[in-house]
């Protein structure tokens, strides 16, 4: 029989690390790290890595393994994870996965659920061209992000259609995927949508834990997690990342890769440069109170959104797939616990996933999951989530009446249901009411100037004079 292995996820805050150690000392457990930016040696603060004192004597692997300059991928995370499971599994004791990089949890809990899973790519990138990919732009790392896209569209334009044309680190991955294995992203996508409608199963018998907090309660302590960190130090790490990741020669850095990607140093790095140019050795000087209020403000809303992110992830991608699932015997189970409510996380989290996870060690019948949280109803039941989207429905959709941010450009989005939610949103309406008063300014010249407005919301285009 395979043995077991428990899976802790949700978004960042929510105490997803305290559970895994209060499971870990309840079942003899080991933690393994599934949060991709912890992986990374030092900047603690930053990555809010767990403090020895959190561990309270349960080893962590995958935790500050890396060096700061490495770069890894959700291949290296799946070989180097499982290879920690089979180690934990023949000690006899528990793996469990925590963390809020959820692809390399999937990648890790599902067979042939990413392409690595079908094509193990080489630890070196291949020299050998492929059709419509030339020697000259193997580096990818040497292309803005137009080039990046036009040479993803010229070799897989299924995925260019996937991807926006901004979005670096994921055109990149696909354009890896083909140099490296010779054949197009989706194609690889696409046999494994296919299995999942099959064949697709998880590699052990999974207790997987959601910890969730609904955004009007979890928001408060982002932001309040984020003044801490400036308290504890975040500004001295910053400045040292910066040291250790210099500028390019274009004067910029590149914040899709390795430890750059962490929420911080882009949001923070204008006052830095004010502080270098100024002189000033102290971040609490008055004369960047302006500047350090906006940049951590934009961290703390960078923080809020990548929570959106992650948890949008959960409903979209692996709620979908577990249902999709050939699921058992044995057993596996999804669970949503209610971290709303920190003075009674004892009884709603702790206590619920040891009685949870102590009936799914023992093989038995599982506990209900409405039951053990009659709130998850809306979010675990079949139907409040979307299903697994096929290759085939990915299509960009272009708004003429609005524009990308800070661009000028023609508002991408991507798939059907971002076009359908982009129709009916708050900015798509002003952007069209704005250019419906422009359109009356011009009908109407002989309109006081002053009755008409003529500044223009964010996102809308202004109309071509002829």
């Amino acid at each position: 029989m395979l043995k077991q292995v428990v899976a802790v996820i949700g978004s960042t805050g929510v105490g997803k690390s305290q559970l895994a150690v209060e499971l870990a000392k309840a079942f003899g457990g080991e933690i393994i790290n599934a949060d991709a930016m912890q992986m990374y040696q030092g900047f603690d603060i930053l990555t809010n890595k767990v403090t020895p004192g959190e561990q309270e004597g349960i080893p962590h692997h995958l935790l500050g393994c890396l060096s700061p300059n490495g770069e890894y991928s959700v291949t290296d995370f799946e070989k180097d994870a499982l290879k920690k499971i089979a180690e934990i599994q023949a000690r006899d004791r528990l793996p469990i996965l925590v963390g809020g990089t959820h692809y390399y949890v999937q990648a890790v809990l599902w067979n042939q659920s990413l392409v690595s899973n079908r094509a193990p790519l080489p630890s070196q990138p291949s020299t050998a061209p492929f059709p419509g990919l030339t020697g000259e732009v193997q580096d990818f790392n040497s292309l803005d992000n137009p080039a990046l896209y036009r040479l993803l569209n010229t070799v897989d334009p299924t995925m260019a259609q996937q991807w926006h044309p901004n979005d670096r680190r994921k055109l990149v991955r696909s354009l890896e995927v083909y140099r490296d294995t010779g054949r197009p992203h989706s194609e690889w996508i696409r046999e494994t949508q296919t299995a999942t409608h099959g064949s697709q199963r998880l590699r052990f018998p999974t207790c997987i834990f959601w910890v969730g907090a609904d955004p009007p309660t979890l928001n408060p302590r982002l932001d309040s997690r984020v003044d801490q960190m400036v308290q504890r130090g975040l500004l001295s790490e910053l400045e040292e990342l910066r040291r250790l990741e210099p500028v390019t020669v274009s004067g910029d850095r590149d914040y899709t890769r390795g430890i750059l990607q962490a929420i911080g140093l882009k949001e923070f790095e204008p006052m830095l440069q004010q502080a270098q140019m100024m002189g000033v050795a102290d971040y609490n000087d008055p004369q960047l109170d302006e500047a350090r209020t906006i940049c951590l403000e934009r961290m703390k809303i960078g923080t809020r959104q990548y929570a959106k992110r992650q948890i949008a992830w959960i409903r979209n991608k692996l709620l979908p797939l577990f249902r999709a699932t050939e699921v058992g015997p044995p057993a596996s189970a999804f669970y949503l616990l209610d971290a709303n409510h920190l003075d009674a996380w004892s009884a709603r989290v702790r206590d619920t996933a040891v009685d949870v996870n102590r009936a799914f060690l023992a093989s038995g019948p599982l506990l209900d999951p409405i039951q053990v949280n009659p709130a998850a109803a809306p979010y675990l039941n079949p139907g409040q989530t979307g299903p697994l989207r096929s290759v085939g429905d990915w299509k960009k959709h272009t708004c003429p009446e609005c524009t990308e941010a800070n661009q000028g450009t023609p508002l991408v989005l991507n798939g059907q249901a971002e076009w359908e939610a982009h129709r009916t949103s708050r900015r798509h309406r002003r952007s069209l009411k704005w250019l419906k008063v422009q359109k009356d300014k011009l009908k109407y010249r002989s309109t006081s100037p002053a009755s008409i407005p003529d500044s223009k919301p964010t996102g809308a285009t202004q109309p071509r004079k002829h």
